[in-house]
Parts: structure tokens; C-alpha cells; sequence
């Protein structure tokens, strides 16, 4: 009995301190700020619309593929990277950075929508996915993830970071001519 009490307590412990570490100001103020960038990503983002509308080129580069997925069928895939154009000064040449990414493709009839936020080092900060089945948002604050699950999650946090390392990847070797 005395060590199903100590179990029971253990795990009530775990759940609380877990619960007030995301909670924590620390962690509430880390938030703010990614909330801060990720509003001033949308208001860039909304200047490089208005430069295409009026036929200037945009810091956008824009990638669409459509093929087929075993079991699913017919998918699309979009993925936009909304990007800053820096000098290398090593390679002699503008390096692009992107700040944003967004990515859209269905599963059978079912739309998915992501979105990758990145500070000024290329760190993921923010990740947003909208599914059919809900929303999900992870905030990645210092050394731990502060997240936000509605209903069901695609992915977890380590899975959506890699996913954006990738990404982030594919568009250094086409778009940045990265070829090590």
C-alpha cells in the first residue's frame, strides 16, 4: 500500500512540476517574444506580398510538386520560403536566409498546413500545423518546448525540428548553391 502511495505521489509530482515549468515566467516570456518575431515575419511577409502584387520580385521562392502517394493518391505539395538576402563575405557571393516557411499538401482529401519560424541564426522558433483532426504549436524556448496540442497531433516536437532542418536544407543546396 505505502508504495502505491509513493508511486501515485511521484507521478502527481512529475505532472505538477512539468506543468509549472511551462508555466514558468521564464518560459512565458520566451513565448512573448517568439509571438513578437512571429508578428513581425507576417508583417514582412505581408510587405513581400504587396511587392509581387505590384510586379517587383519578392524575397520568395516558391516550390511545387505534384505526385502520387501510395494509398492516398493524388497529392500536392507547396512549399514557400520567405527569405533575407545577406553577404557571405567567405564565398564572395549573397547568401539567402530564410525567416519563413510555409508548407501545403493534402493526404488524400485531407489539407495539412505548417508553418517554420526562424530567429536571425536559422534556429527554429516556432512551428504551427493545421490538420483537419486540429492545430498544433511549439514554441521552442531556450532548452525546452513549450507546446500547444488541439485535438490530434501529426508530429511531435523532435520530429517537426527535423523536418524544418530538412527543409531548410533543401533550400541552401538550391537556392544558396550549397553543394558541400
Amino acid at each position: 500500500m505505502k508504495k502505491s502511495f509513493l508511486l501515485i505521489y511521484v507521478l502527481m509530482m512529475t505532472f505538477v512540476l512539468s506543468a509549472q515549468a511551462q508555466t514558468s515566467p521564464e518560459t512565458k516570456k520566451d513565448v512573448a517574444d517568439i509571438r513578437k518575431l512571429y508578428a513581425e515575419a507576417k508583417k514582412e511577409i505581408d510587405g513581400l506580398d504587396k511587392m509581387e502584387r505590384e510586379g517587383l520580385p519578392p524575397n520568395k521562392t516558391v516550390f511545387s510538386s505534384n505526385y502520387n502517394e501510395a494509398g492516398t493518391g493524388p497529392t500536392k505539395e507547396v512549399i514557400t520560403y520567405y527569405y533575407r538576402v545577406a553577404y557571405d563575405e567567405e564565398a564572395g557571393m549573397p547568401l539567402h536566409r530564410p525567416f519563413f516557411i510555409t508548407r501545403k499538401f493534402n493526404v488524400a482529401a485531407a489539407e495539412h498546413y505548417q508553418e517554420f519560424l526562424f530567429d536571425e541564426n536559422g534556429d527554429l522558433k516556432f512551428f504551427f500545423e493545421k490538420n483537419p483532426d486540429g492545430e498544433t504549436r511549439y514554441y521552442y524556448c531556450r532548452d525546452d518546448v513549450h507546446d500547444i496540442v488541439k485535438g490530434s497531433m501529426s508530429m511531435d516536437c523532435a520530429f517537426a525540428s527535423r523536418l524544418s532542418s530538412e527543409l531548410m536544407n533543401a533550400f541552401n543546396i538550391i537556392r544558396n548553391r550549397n553543394w558541400d
